[in-house]
């Protein structure tokens, strides 16, 4: 009795990984994988929403380090009283600290009561 002939598996998945690497090359040369990353970037929210996303965090781990501080003035010296980040306001790059717009992130961690812009100011 005699065995059937086949293609050997080897045949097989190089023929799957050239038809791959061929599909890539394609969807490259017309922009399809422009169109991927544009909806990918969509999904994930504007700059401006990452970057006051980011500042938030941010500004909540500086809160966290105003319980250990004793006095108003170490508190004013914190980073989060004397640190600005940069997020888009408009269109245009601004220096915002953590308790104005679009970052609005009051420290209400802090001993006692909220620290803001007043207890920030010197």
């Amino acid at each position: 009795m005699k065995r059937a002939q086949g293609l050997p598996i080897s045949t097989i998945v190089l023929a799957i990984v050239g038809l791959l690497v061929l599909f890539m090359i394609i969807a490259f040369f017309t922009g399809a994988f422009g169109k991927v990353s544009g909806n990918v970037r969509e999904a994930a929210g504007t700059t401006a929403d990452v970057q006051a996303t980011n500042a938030q965090n941010k500004c909540a781990q500086w809160c966290l380090q105003l319980d250990g501080l004793a006095t108003d003035d170490l508190k004013r010296a914190s980073a989060y009283c004397s640190k600005t980040q940069t997020v888009t306001v408009a269109g245009a790059a601004a220096n915002k600290n953590c308790w104005q717009d679009p970052i609005f992130s009051p420290c209400e961690g802090a001993p006692a009561k909220a620290v803001g812009k007043a207890d920030c100011s010197l």
